[in-house]
């Protein structure tokens, strides 16, 4: 149960934050000349494109809001900065850490989904690979695998294993995960070091490019991140709708294939450092229109989680307790 212990680590680190970020004064929404100032935490990635999209575009402005933009490494860091005030709004993935806050007491809100599997063996931005000679030509063969997953038990790929192996009558029980980065994981699927990988786009190219096969995508409607709402921040109901609906148009503009626009790749490319040419070639993110929160996914997420050892509690909480739907309807 080491990761069940590093995640209470983690909580009592988020409760130090929160509490040291309390001596200074808190940014939170502020309005100046008409506008609202939102200050939004993300993680830099093409799944967050809404989010660019909607800044470039105007959606926000059109909506009273100025947005102010602040990168992160993992949405994970902003959760603590939003709980206290800090931030206001955060845009990325989600973890085993994000419900270790919340079981914590930590003041968020889950109000929206961001990208979502569409279940295509073609375009899929993730998906399990194993290596040439592994023998290995379905789910059911990986029970009693070692398999690499980005961030460990308690990280995004760990869930999506466990929504995988559902398909075979598997668990996350039923495999050895191996914690490795993204880049490490080729190597360790040629060598044999790992009998499979969860891995992303360019990676799942360059082990298939090795001879090696893709054996399955995540199932279509998964979610692995979304929007997250400060407690203060959510409570400002005008707002926070405003917010979410600048964030729906620009998921609208998004529906399809986006990499024929040369206007919304660009868009990307401008927020996420990502060369045009590499967004054009990699496999496209899908949104749902409305970018509606799923709570019975966060649900599935925490049961993963848990049987993992990766939070320290035994049940899910109660969605009623942290989603809040109303911004999306």
């Amino acid at each position: 149960m080491k990761s069940a212990v590093a995640a209470v680590g983690v909580i009592a680190v988020s409760a130090s934050l929160v509490a040291g970020c309390g001596s200074s004064s808190s940014k939170g929404a502020s309005s100046s000349g008409g506008m609202t100032t939102v200050n939004v935490a993300y993680v830099p990635l093409g799944l967050f494109a809404p989010l660019y999209v909607a800044q470039k575009k105007g959606y926000f402005a059109a909506n009273g809001i100025k947005v102010d933009l602040n990168k992160v490494t993992s949405g994970q860091d902003a959760i603590p900065l939003a709980a206290s005030g800090k931030e206001d709004v955060v845009i990325g993935g989600f973890s085993a850490g994000l419900f270790s806050s919340i079981n914590a007491g930590l003041d968020i809100k889950v109000v929206g989904s961001m990208n979502v599997a569409d279940g295509s063996t073609t375009n899929a931005p993730s998906q399990i690979v194993v290596g040439k000679n592994s023998g290995i030509t379905s789910v059911a063969q990986l029970k009693g695998k070692k398999i690499a997953v980005l961030a460990g038990p308690g990280g995004a790929g760990a869930f999506i294993l466990g929504e995988i192996l559902k398909s075979a009558n598997l668990t996350i029980k039923d495999v050895t995960m191996v914690n490795l980065t993204s880049s490490d994981m080729p190597a360790a699927v040629a060598s044999g070091s790992v009998d499979a990988a969860v891995a992303s786009w360019p990676y799942t190219t360059q082990i298939t490019s090795a001879g090696g096969t893709a054996i399955a995508v995540p199932p279509s409607g998964l979610a692995s991140g979304g929007v997250v709402y400060g407690g203060s921040f959510a409570k400002n109901t005008k707002v926070a709708t405003a917010f979410m609906h600048a964030l729906q148009e620009a998921s609208r503009d998004l529906q399809g294939d986006y990499r024929t626009n040369s206007a919304l790749v660009a868009d990307i490319s401008a927020y996420t450092g990502q060369p045009v040419s590499s967004i054009k070639s990699a496999p496209y993110n899908v949104w749902e229109p409305t970018l509606a929160p799923l709570p019975q996914q966060l649900e599935n997420m925490q049961n993963i989680w848990i049987a993992a050892g990766a939070l320290s509690y035994s049940s899910p909480i109660e969605s009623s307790k942290y989603v809040n739907t109303s911004f999306t309807g």
